[in-house]
């Protein structure tokens, strides 16, 4: 049952992250506790990169390593 709760949480923060005020007063309780905090979100101030050979120029520059992220299908193909 709690991690039906979650799921349902999860799925609320999706639907309405952009205006947590749309939902409803019992459902807002479920939205604040799954709610990512600023400390969780600090990833979104990273200046990623899609560009391959601007991403190693930038690297080289400032001699940082380069992480490569990549995806052989849709996410949810397989479902």
């Amino acid at each position: 049952m709690r991690s039906r709760a979650l799921l349902v949480g999860l799925v609320l923060t999706t639907l309405v992250s952009a205006d947590p005020e749309l939902l409803p007063t019992s459902s807002k309780r479920w939205y604040d506790l799954v709610k990512p905090t600023q400390r969780e979100l600090k990833w979104r101030k990273i200046p990623w990169l899609t560009d391959l050979s601007e991403a190693v120029k930038t690297a080289k520059e400032e001699k940082r390593p380069l992480v490569i992220w990549t995806a052989g299908d849709e996410p949810l193909d397989r479902c």
